[in-house]
């Protein structure tokens, strides 16, 4: 008897305990349609109902780094002053709150934050919404503790199947957040992963999508250097550079020749079987109608003369020469003059005038002494540096009567307000000093000592110095 009352007992108390479970069971799961409600789209307004706020609309926690990116949304939320922004104002705005949701908050906050983003992209345009994005890409991928192969193999496909598109480059937000974002995920994958799928873009049809290209990868190849790429992809490369270069139309910046430029350095010694083509490009702008196109020509001499002379091209970078002195003496575009003078002077500062043509040896410094005439600064400059090269680096080509000529000429030259051409005269005395010796030199800046204009003085003294100098050295 007291077994089967026991029983009983043991009965009630189980029946009593599945009643329990299932009463708990049923509150639990009104609980969460109760979640489920709150976290419901008001379909009134584009943002999730206000009565809700309290449950999952807060803003996540933020690290110092997110003010970076969303530092508009935080200030804003800390003068509550969002009824008196302009409704696009709001709505970048709301986008960069549901990013930061997905980027920070609690796994319901991601889930109706993702929710929202999917059902309104068309509403929030896609503008805003992948400028936005892309700020929280290049967040994500320069965390500490996110795995290169991670971003190689999961972020890396989709991120270039979907903004590397050419309307990105029509906007000036979304080009440089792309860029920016591009070499952040280079810095963390490598140079070969980012390079090898930007290649192939550099043939694109839109102009304005190479140029952006030819950007992302100088940025890259220059910050990275170029060890992690293969031989088939510098091919690739070179092949790419060229091409985006040739058919370059728009000349307004120079933002296609520093990725150029920046690519032939990184190679350094390994573009040696590539120079001759360089060679021919640069050649064919030369000739071009265009003053912007021949300017940006003798530029890239200038940026790439030192690779030339690391990979043992002196003769190249001779014809060069030749090709840069035949451009000389363009009075009407002073601009490309400038240019030209540059490249001369990398050039004579690296292999000096042996290897140029006996006519150029014999006719460079007179027709520089005329060009010193014209009154424009880069043009000044350049060409008295270019003078102080020659006189550095082969004065026995020029007889001692001719630099003298040529130090009265400077002197006109040292009371310039321009900083970069008073350096560049006082230096050039010194040269011309240690080529034909010091006592004439000397002699024609003391008598400039007795001018009434300080400044004129001042520059002198200096010149002075700097002569003195190089008779101790």
């Amino acid at each position: 008897m007291d077994a089967l009352n026991s029983g009983g007992c043991l009965r009630e108390e189980a029946l009593k305990r599945e009643k329990e479970e299932k009463e708990t069971g049923g509150s639990s799961k009104k609980a969460k349609t109760c979640w489920d409600s709150d976290l419901a789209v008001d379909s009134a307004t584009p943002s999730i109902s206000r009565r809700n706020k309290s449950r999952w609309d807060e803003t996540p926690t933020t690290i110092p780094e997110d003010y970076q990116y969303f530092g508009a949304l935080l200030q804003n939320e800390e003068e509550e002053d969002e009824e008196k922004l302009s409704p696009e104002k709001q709505k970048e705005l709301k986008i960069m709150k549901l990013l930061l949701m997905v980027k920070n908050g609690t796994p319901p906050q991601r889930e109706t934050a993702l929710i929202e983003l999917t059902d309104k992209t068309r509403e929030f345009i896609a503008g805003p919404l992948f400028n936005n994005a892309l700020k929280v890409v290049n967040q994500c991928v320069s965390t500490d503790g996110v795995e290169a192969d991670y971003i190689r193999n999961d972020i890396l496909p989709e991120f270039f199947r979907n903004f590397w598109v050419r309307r990105m480059a029509l906007d000036m937000r979304n080009y440089r957040q792309l860029v920016d974002t591009t070499v952040e995920i280079a810095n963390k994958v490598g140079v070969g992963d980012v390079v090898g799928r930007l290649v192939e873009y550099l043939k694109d049809d839109s102009e304005q999508y190479r140029r952006m290209v030819m950007e992302t990868i100088g940025k890259v190849v220059a910050k990275l250097g170029v060890s992690a790429i293969d031989a088939r992809l510098e091919e690739l490369l070179v092949d790419g550079i060229l091409y985006a270069s040739q058919e370059q139309t728009s000349y307004d910046d120079n933002v296609m020749l520093n990725g150029f430029a920046a690519v032939v350095n990184a190679l350094g010694e390994r573009i040696k079987p590539y120079l001759h083509q360089i060679y021919g490009n640069i050649n064919w702008k030369l000739s071009n109608r265009s003053p912007k196109v021949r300017q940006q020509a003798a530029d890239l001499v200038s940026m790439i003369a030192v690779v030339m002379k690391q990979c043992h091209e002196e003769q190249l970078m001779a014809r060069l020469g030749v090709l840069l002195y035949e451009h000389l003496g363009d009075m009407e575009h002073p601009e490309f003059q400038g240019s030209i003078l540059g490249a001369l002077k990398a050039i004579v500062d690296l292999i000096g005038m042996t290897l140029m043509t006996p006519s150029m040896k014999e006719n460079l410094l007179p027709r520089l002494t005329f060009i010193l005439k014209i009154r424009h600064e880069r043009v000044q400059e350049n060409c008295i540096d270019l003078v102080g090269r020659i006189a550095d680096r082969e004065a026995e080509f020029v007889p001692p009567r001719e630099w003298m000529r040529i130090c009265f000429q400077l002197l006109e030259m040292i009371q310039s307000h321009n900083n970069g051409i008073q350096r560049a005269t006082v230096n050039t005395f010194g040269y011309i000093s240690k080529a034909i010796g010091p006592q004439h030199v000397l002699a024609t800046l003391l008598n400039n000592l007795m001018v009434q204009d300080h400044r004129n003085r001042v520059c002198t003294t200096v010149a002075i110095a700097i002569v003195v100098r190089m008779i101790q050295s």
